[in-house]
């Protein structure tokens, strides 16, 4: 039957450890480290929360939270009694208690200036404490420091040098951009040199390679073959020219 007084479980009892009984049917479980998690921060900060237990001292929720006072060598325990508990309602409660708070989600940038907040306080002294004892590995906080981290500011665009020597390209060939098909269609030198410069732009922009259509070399690969490097101007060499200039 539904409680129509949310509050009606709302006392808390100092309940012995030694009369409390874990359910049979608890589905959870609870490893050496995340039981030595939950005892450091009883150590912490005390034991804030209070177990769920029925009228006959069966645990119904805070199983890991037990164990971790057992480690911790304490005797007694703050329990709040729900009594009358059919073996339907037991289960339900059980699996939501454990199973709803799974489904919540992070605000990153948040929890990133929490951890940060937390890891001042250790450097200051306000109390001992294992950062990782929080509940988060040493690969998550590594990542939620990269959160707040400035992003890195863009690489200026960088021309290239077009020198005196042959071009890559040849008037006709058909070139493989990723998905797109270009086709050299000039005959001068300067317009195979300007092909070159738009395949080294793509390449450059998008991570890729370009290759003859057909299954041909490489657009480096040809380069090469041809004796051809092409460079790129640094970009404050540049304007220290045009100033010295």
């Amino acid at each position: 039957m539904r409680t129509d007084d949310p509050l009606r479980y709302a006392a808390i009892e100092i309940v012995p450890v030694r009369t409390l009984r874990t359910y049979d049917g608890n589905a959870r479980t609870h490893d050496e480290a995340q039981v030595a998690m939950l005892a450091a921060n009883i150590a912490e900060f005390g034991f804030t929360n209070p177990l769920l237990i029925d009228e006959r001292d069966v645990l119904i929720a805070g199983h890991g939270r037990l164990l971790a006072a057992q480690r911790a060598g304490m005797d007694k325990v703050p329990c709040i009694r729900i009594p009358g508990l059919t073996p339907a309602r037991r289960a339900a409660l059980v699996l939501a208690d454990n199973a709803i708070a799974l489904k919540s989600g992070w605000d990153t940038t948040v929890l990133a200036e929490q951890m940060q907040v937390v890891e001042a306080g250790i450097a200051a002294g306000e109390f001992e404490f294992d950062i990782t004892d929080i509940g988060f590995t040493e690969l998550e906080l590594k990542e939620f420091a990269e959160v707040l981290a400035p992003p890195p500011e863009p690489e200026p665009e960088r021309q290239i040098a077009m020198t005196d020597e042959p071009a890559v390209c040849r008037a006709g060939n058909e070139w493989m951009l990723g998905p797109h098909r270009f086709v050299v269609a000039g005959a001068s030198l300067n317009d195979m040199r300007a092909a070159d410069a738009l395949i080294l732009s793509w390449e450059r922009q998008n991570k890729g390679e370009a290759a003859l259509a057909g299954g041909g070399m490489t657009f480096k690969a040809r380069a090469a073959s041809l004796g051809i490097e092409f460079k790129r101007v640094d970009a404050k060499a540049q304007k220290a020219r045009a100033k010295a200039d």
